[in-house]
């Protein structure tokens, strides 16, 4: 959803607005669940990492920080991606110093003990940990692209919100989408971005790819092996048919039992 601050110029009035947006869709007969954020999975560009450190201790030299992916999301983000809270909570009560770690970011950081209740700094800014989720993981070779992930508050200030929606069947079209929206505020536009799905599938494909090129090679290797056992096999035997025929002219029997 684009130009929130044509809509909603005064950041009281946003808050409103986006609360407004959230009823109309979820009011939609297509959509099961809706969450609005401002980041949405998969995140693979360095614009939406932050440098996560333990509080007070981001300039000691073995704590030189973590690179992390931001998500700023609503609290049924986690609902709707399917993504457990195992420990803690989730926004609910709309602190804007909180945070939530992936595990794997609060193991990074906190290796001995819990990192729950603890606090964070970004960006000169310390939030506390209220809950500890589950990982989102890109399906890529490249190490530096599928990074931990922390979520904090969704806020009012950005002009820009992305709808997650969890359709029951289809999703509405672009024109549908449009209309509807319209129906909140006039200058409220909307572009799709296709389903998170397709953004997974896309990053499935090369190491799929690999995948097979490895398997082919395999196959080739088990076919050069054989070829190569026989030769060794049929070369042992020929050397030693001087010997088999004298076996046999002696009496003995070609049967390995005889």
């Amino acid at each position: 959803v684009q130009h929130l601050d044509d809509a909603f110029p005064a950041m009281e009035a946003r808050a409103l607005g986006m609360a407004a947006i959230e009823a109309n869709v979820q009011a939609w007969p297509e959509v099961a669940a809706v969450a609005l954020s401002r980041e949405i999975p998969p995140l693979v560009s360095t614009a939406y990492t932050d440098v996560v450190h333990r509080s007070g201790e981001g300039d000691t030299p073995d704590m030189a920080g973590v690179r992390a992916n931001r998500y700023r999301v609503a609290p049924d983000f986690f609902d709707l991606y399917q993504i457990p809270v195992p420990r803690g909570g989730t926004f609910e009560h709309g602190g804007s110093d909180e945070i939530i770690l992936g595990e794997r970011l609060a193991a990074v950081l906190w290796p001995e003990g819990d990192a729950l209740g603890k606090m964070v700094r970004i960006g000169g800014m310390d939030r506390r940990v209220i809950g500890i989720a589950g990982e989102i993981s890109v399906p890529t070779l490249d190490r530096n692209v599928d990074l931990p992930e922390f979520y904090i508050p969704l806020g009012n200030e950005s002009r820009t919100l992305y709808l997650n929606l969890r359709c029951r069947t289809a999703c509405p079209g672009i024109g549908v989408m449009r209309s509807r929206l319209a129906e909140v505020h006039p200058t409220l536009d909307a572009n799709t971005l296709g389903s998170a799905e397709d953004k997974y599938l896309a990053y499935l494909r090369l190491p799929r790819a690999l995948a097979k090129v490895g398997g082919l090679f395999t196959l080739v290797a088990v076919f050069a092996a054989a070829g190569g056992l026989f030769t060794v096999m049929a070369h042992a035997v020929a050397r030693r048919r001087r010997e088999f025929g004298i076996r046999v002219a002696l009496g003995a029997s070609p049967s390995p039992m005889g």
